[in-house]
C-alpha cells in the first residue's frame, strides 16, 4: 500500500469518527445540563450485582462482535500480503500452509474466547432470571409484615441474595438456578433430593450452595447482633427455583432448609412463634438499608 492509498483509506474511515465525536459530545454536554430529579439513592433489586455484570458485557458488547467480523478480512488480507510478498519464493507452497495452519490455531483460540464469554453471559442471564422469580415471591411476604431486601452486600466480594426479617425471625435466602435437562430412566427430569449434606439432582450430585448460605447466614447474625448489641440468629434457605424439592432429612429449628421458591413463605410464617418484636425488626431493617440503599437513580 502507496502513501496515497494510506491517505484514501484514512479519509474513508474520517465521517465515522466524526460522527461518532458529535454523538459522544452532545450526550457529555446534555449531561452536564441536567440531573436526576431523585437525590437518595434506591435499594437493591433482586439480582442486582448480576445486573450490573450483565450490563458490563452489553457495554463491551460492541467491541467483541467487531472484532469478530474484522477477524475474516484481516486474516485474509494477511494472508493475501504473504502470498503477494513471498510470490518469487521457492518454498511459497510450505510457507501458506505454514501460515495457514496458525492462522487456523488462532481462529479456534479466539472462538473458544468467544464461546466462554457468551457461556459466561448465558449462565448470568440464568441467575439473574432465577433471582427474580425468587424476589418476586419474597416480596409477597410484605403482605404479611414482613421486610425484605435483596443483593445485600457483604464486608467482603461477595452478597447475600436475599434477606426476609420476619416476625418469627431473619432468614438468609440463597437462590440457585439450575437447568433442567434429559435425565436417566426412572427418574424425574424435575426432582431435586436432599439428605442434609448434598443435593442429588437427575443427572448429577453435588453441594452447590450449601456452605455458601451457611456461612452467610453466619456472618449476617454476627453483623446484625454486633450492630444492635442483641443476639440475632439468621436462619439459612438454599431455593432452587422451579424444581420439586424432596427432603430426606428434616431439619431442626435454625438449621439449613432446602426448598422451592414457592416454598419459602410457608416455611416462614406457617405455624412459627414470633420471636421479633416490631422495634427490635426496625432496627434490623436500618442496618440493612444501610448496606442495600446505594443504586444510584
Amino acid at each position: 500500500m502507496n502513501k496515497n492509498q494510506t491517505i484514501v483509506t484514512a479519509l474513508a474511515f474520517l465521517p465515522t469518527v466524526l460522527v461518532l465525536i458529535i454523538v459522544f459530545t452532545w450526550f457529555a454536554i446534555q449531561s452536564r445540563k441536567t440531573r436526576p430529579p431523585v437525590k437518595d439513592k434506591l435499594l437493591r433489586a433482586p439480582g442486582e450485582s448480576l445486573r450490573r455484570q450483565i450490563d458490563k458485557f452489553d457495554e463491551n458488547g460492541p467491541l467483541y462482535f467487531g472484532l469478530i467480523l474484522l477477524f475474516g478480512p484481516v486474516c485474509m488480507s494477511l494472508l493475501a500480503g504473504l502470498a503477494k510478498l513471498r510470490l518469487n519464493s521457492p518454498h511459497l507452497l510450505a510457507e501458506i500452509i505454514l501460515f495457514s495452519g496458525l492462522l487456523l490455531i488462532v481462529t479456534m483460540l479466539f472462538a473458544w474466547k468467544i464461546i466462554k464469554v457468551l457461556a459466561h453471559l448465558r449462565n448470568l442471564s440464568l441467575g439473574f432470571r432465577g433471582e427474580r422469580a425468587v424476589g418476586e415471591e419474597l416480596n409477597k411476604l410484605m403482605l404479611d409484615g414482613c421486610l425484605v431486601y435483596h443483593d445485600i452486600p457483604s464486608d467482603a466480594d461477595w452478597n447475600i441474595d436475599h434477606v426476609v426479617v420476619a416476625p418469627t425471625g431473619v432468614f438468609v435466602i440463597e437462590t440457585k438456578t439450575r437447568r433442567k435437562g434429559k435425565c436417566p430412566k426412572g427418574k424425574r427430569d424435575y426432582e431435586v433430593f436432599y439428605d442434609g449434606r448434598t443435593l442429588e439432582f437427575p443427572h448429577c450430585k453435588d453441594s452447590h450452595g450449601i456452605d455458601q448460605v451457611k456461612a452467610s447466614a453466619k456472618w449476617l447474625g454476627r453483623h446484625l447482633s454486633n450492630a444492635i448489641a442483641e443476639d440475632v440468629r439468621a436462619i439459612p434457605i438454599l431455593t432452587i427455583p422451579g424444581w420439586l424439592i424432596t427432603n430426606r432429612v428434616k431439619p431442626g429449628n435454625g438449621e439449613l432448609l432446602v426448598l422451592s421458591h414457592k416454598q419459602i413463605r410457608a416455611a416462614i410464617l406457617d405455624g412459627k412463634e414470633r420471636v421479633l418484636n416490631d422495634k427490635r425488626m426496625r432496627q434490623i431493617a436500618h442496618q440493612l438499608e444501610q448496606r442495600c440503599r446505594d443504586v444510584e437513580f
